[in-house]
């Protein structure tokens, strides 16, 4: 899929980056872990941490070290090679703050830790992009564009956006 979900489900947890409904054009709605797995149409799903990694291995990225990872990041934004034109339509918060719209994406996987039974309490990988601006937050240390995968673990109730994969 080439842009963010922004499908309006009848039940679940999602929302409007700031409440701000023309928001949702540019960037989908961010959902919670639960709802992202729900909605999903027929013929298309939410994609594991292990197929972004062969999405980044088709990109050219070699291996998950920052370095492999910076390269391919003008290809999945908007106007790169990939076509997959990845917005930065930041997150939200388990206490409902909304946070770096400009500055980061963060991708549900359909990826979860076994750690704790309950799916709203064990933890998610994600898919994200972060800015070279991003260190304005103080969250780049490297002060220049990077991907990620798997490298962090989010519980579900956080607001992200959605990226499907056709089946």
């Amino acid at each position: 899929m080439a842009e963010n979900f922004a499908y309006k489900p009848d039940t679940g947890n999602f929302w409007v980056y700031e409440n701000n409904d023309s928001n949702i054009a540019i960037y989908g709605y961010l959902y919670d872990w639960e709802t992202a797995m729900n909605i999903v149409p027929p013929g298309w799903h939410l994609p594991s941490d292990d197929e972004w990694k062969t999405v980044t291995k088709a990109l050219g990225c070699k291996n998950d070290s920052w370095s492999s990872l910076e390269e391919i990041y003008p290809k999945l934004i908007v106007g790169g090679s990939s076509g997959l034109n990845m917005l930065l339509g930041g997150m939200r918060t388990c206490d409902g703050e909304f946070r770096y719209l400009g500055d980061k994406a963060r991708f549900w996987t359909s990826t979860t830790s076994n750690k704790n039974r309950d799916s709203r309490k064990s933890n998610k990988a994600v898919y994200g992009l972060d800015s070279k601006d991003d260190y304005r937050h103080g969250l780049n240390f490297r002060k220049t564009p990077y991907m990620f995968y798997n490298s962090q673990m989010y519980t579900a109730c956080c607001g992200f956006s959605v990226r499907l994969f056709k089946d």
